[in-house]
């Protein structure tokens, strides 16, 4: 029986086509995922850690507000979140409208302020901050897309953005203790942000 030589050539191929049809497979199931999450419903049906926040509705009365932050599995430092991250690039350039493209950045900033608090429990505060630093660069992005959408759209947008800056400002207050500077810092500027819509 003769032995089969496989020369280094063959072996690059076969690497090749390998990677080459994972990434073909990952683009595809990035398109199906993109496809569901945009169809509407399923941005809520994400949100389920729910988070209460005090605001002063347009009467001028402090009301309560639920805001629910969607569930994180998958955080910095873990093989697959590198995966993760390529995928919510490649969802930001599936995403053609404005409107699509704000409510995504919304979506992604809740999804990183998710990543916050687990990482805050997890103990690991330098991993929490990077996170929490994110979720406002992606709030401030949804609110550029916003001002480019029709006055309904941008109007109820607005209402969401405001409630997310309440909620990103009590979830960074109650993580103060382990990095007060920075996270005092990232609350000034909210409220900086926040003042100037």
């Amino acid at each position: 029986m003769k032995k089969c030589k496989l020369g280094s050539g063959y072996i690059c191929y076969v690497l090749v086509c390998f990677f080459l049809a994972f990434g073909i497979l990952f683009v595809s199931l990035t398109k199906a995922s993109w496809k569901v999450l945009a169809s509407g419903k399923s941005y809520d049906s994400y949100r389920i850690k729910p988070v209460e926040v005090e605001k002063v509705n347009e009467e001028g009365r402090r009301v309560k507000v639920v805001y629910k932050l969607p569930e994180v599995r998958t955080l910095p430092g873990s093989f697959f979140y590198g995966f993760k991250e390529i995928r919510n690039w490649l969802w930001l350039k599936l995403a053609g409208k404005p409107i699509d493209k704000a409510k995504l950045l919304l979506f992604l900033a809740d999804k990183k302020v998710s990543e916050t608090l687990l990482l805050d429990e997890k103990g690991k505060p330098n991993l929490a901050l990077r996170s929490a630093k994110d979720a406002f660069e992606k709030l401030k992005r949804s609110k550029e897309w916003s001002l480019k959408l029709e006055e309904n759209e941008e109007r109820l947008l607005r209402a969401q953005l405001s409630d997310a800056c309440l909620t990103y400002r009590q979830v960074f207050g109650s993580i103060l203790k382990n990095e007060k500077s920075e996270y005092e810092k990232l609350i000034v500027e909210l409220d900086e942000w926040y003042e100037k819509e």
